[in-house]
């Protein structure tokens, strides 16, 4: 590649990131547009050609060509940044695709999950398919993903246009593996896309190494040099994604408004380097959020009201991907009617998602008609109208949903100071978050009551409390009008307690029923 320095007009504010043996990211900060101008005109001097160039509200993109390698920049001033991607020996500019005859409807499938994970079929009208990740390395994902790819062929191989893998997680990319050793014969694959760090450049991720321990999911690192030979085995063209770029599949126009490109050097998670597609086909807007997320990317800030789409894939299976203001600010700005949510029913409304505040919010919100899970494979026409009723069907099954985790008040009466077992209870969190519960104590003096005990319920545990312990008392003051901690109670004195939690929980006494139970948090 020619040597041109990055930084080229002293900015003071900027990070180089390797991200492959052929791929340079350069992001620069408090960047104004004119630097745009100038790094494109930078590029002229140097012998390249500009073959690609797009604005919309706040944000430029260009993308320049010497026959072999490519700059392309993306300006986003809602943030002032300017990154600048070096890629050696680019593919881009050889993309090609044939689009055949509309023969058929388009079609999006969200393939069967037995738990979560993420798989998608999209048939274009020429029946061919673009494949999204294709989910776990297990014979239930592959045969899903073959039957739906099978289902209309008519004896044909069915043709894959392009597969994108998204991320280098397990529930994402290692089926493709798994798919291509049982039925490399019986498809055909004609371009493969991703963009996720290889193994034998991870001396440029120490950040993603550093907190490894026998708990951490290694499987990116392990997995991708069998990814990589599955690939040169293949020999289908691959391409890497990178942001700003729009390549044209079929009938689907599929624009790439996230990649590693944003996040490589922000986050230990792997799921930050997510890709996130805006795809339009059929005059339908479909947004891929795959796992990525909104705060660590930026992505209302960098992308805004261009984010409106008719269909969103909920991004990290509904668990929350970072912090959740952004995430619905994202949403807002997506208003989508329709959403796919890549996981069982169980974790959508029971175990996972219904208590992340940005999931909440989509099942909850006015403008959202109907959320298809991975429960059952489910296969929409597009265009697509939710049918009537869909947003009767999401309400009951969010409100079911957190009824079977229990409650958010627990009032139990009749207990007395002076029986230490009463101060004893057990507490069930069926969540898989961690939630704080509060404890107040009343009793018929109300210079005795004691309020702001706290205590945590961990995620999808069941443990013993005891009041007196210091599992209460510890960093957790009282603010009581007494001024006394609990460890003073009045003796031979009847009390009642009340247990309250953000997540519903289950509390229970072995001596005791509940006097009262109350809301689930419905909202």
């Amino acid at each position: 590649m020619k040597k041109i320095e990055i930084p080229a007009f002293g900015e003071a504010r900027f990070e180089a990131h390797v991200t492959d043996r052929k791929n340079v990211v350069y992001t620069l900060s408090d960047a104004e547009e004119t630097l745009f101008d100038s790094y494109a005109e930078l590029f002229v001097r140097h012998g390249f050609t500009m073959r690609e160039r797009r604005e919309r509200e706040n944000y430029r993109y260009a993308a320049y060509f010497d026959g072999t390698d490519a700059y392309f920049l993306n300006y986003y001033a809602g943030v002032k940044e300017l990154m600048v991607i070096a890629e050696r020996e680019t593919a881009y500019f050889s993309y090609s695709d044939q689009v055949g005859e509309a023969v058929c409807t388009p079609q999006v499938t969200q393939v069967k999950l037995e738990d979560y994970g993420m798989s998608y079929a999209i048939r274009l009208s020429d029946r061919r398919f673009i494949v999204i990740d294709g989910g776990w390395a297990m014979k239930d994902a592959c045969d899903n993903l073959y039957e739906c790819l099978t289902e209309d062929t008519n004896g044909e191989k069915p043709v894959i246009a392009a597969w994108i893998l998204t991320h280098p997680h397990p529930d994402h990319y290692h089926c493709f593996d798994y798919f291509m050793e049982r039925h490399e014969n019986d498809v055909i694959v004609e371009k493969v896309m991703f963009n996720f760090p290889e193994y034998d450049d991870l001396e440029h991720y120490p950040h993603l190494t550093e907190s490894a321990s026998a708990n951490t999911d290694t499987s990116a690192y392990v997995h991708v040099p069998i990814f990589l030979a599955r690939l040169e085995k293949l020999g289908a063209p691959v391409y890497k994604l990178h942001t700003g770029q729009v390549y044209r599949i079929g009938d689907a126009v599929c624009e790439i408004l996230v990649s590693m490109d944003d996040t490589i050097h922000l986050s230990q998670n792997l799921n930050a380097i997510s890709v996130v597609i805006r795809m339009e086909l059929a005059g339908q807007v479909i947004l891929w959020t795959t796992d990525a997320s909104f705060s660590i990317a930026r992505i209302p800030e960098k992308v805004g009201s261009y984010l409106k789409s008719d269909i969103l894939q909920i991004p990290h299976h509904g668990f929350q991907m970072g912090l959740a203001p952004a995430e619905i600010e994202g949403y807002r700005l997506i208003a989508p009617r329709v959403c796919f949510l890549p996981v069982s029913d169980i974790n959508a409304y029971s175990a996972f998602c219904t208590h992340r505040e940005g999931t909440a919010f989509l099942m909850t919100d006015e403008g959202v008609e109907e959320i298809l899970t991975g429960e059952v494979r489910h296969t929409i026409d597009l265009p697509y109208t939710p049918p009537k009723g869909s947003k009767h069907v999401l309400r009951e099954k969010f409100l079911v949903g957190r009824d079977t985790c229990g409650s958010c008040s627990w009032i139990f009466c009749g207990l007395s100071t002076d029986r230490p077992e009463d101060l004893v209870f057990s507490i069930l969190n069926t969540e898989y978050v961690k939630t704080t519960v509060t404890v107040e104590l009343f009793f018929e003096k109300k210079g005795h009551m004691i309020r702001y005990l706290k205590t945590e319920a961990l995620g999808a545990s069941f443990h013993e409390l005891d009041l007196l312990s210091d599992e209460v008392n510890g960093d957790f003051p009282t603010r009581n009008p007494s001024g006394k901690r609990i460890r003073n109670l009045p003796p031979n004195t009847k009390f009642a307690i009340r247990f309250l939690s953000k997540l519903p929980i289950v509390v229970w006494h072995p001596d005791h029923k509940p006097a009262y139970v109350g809301s689930a948090g419905h909202i």
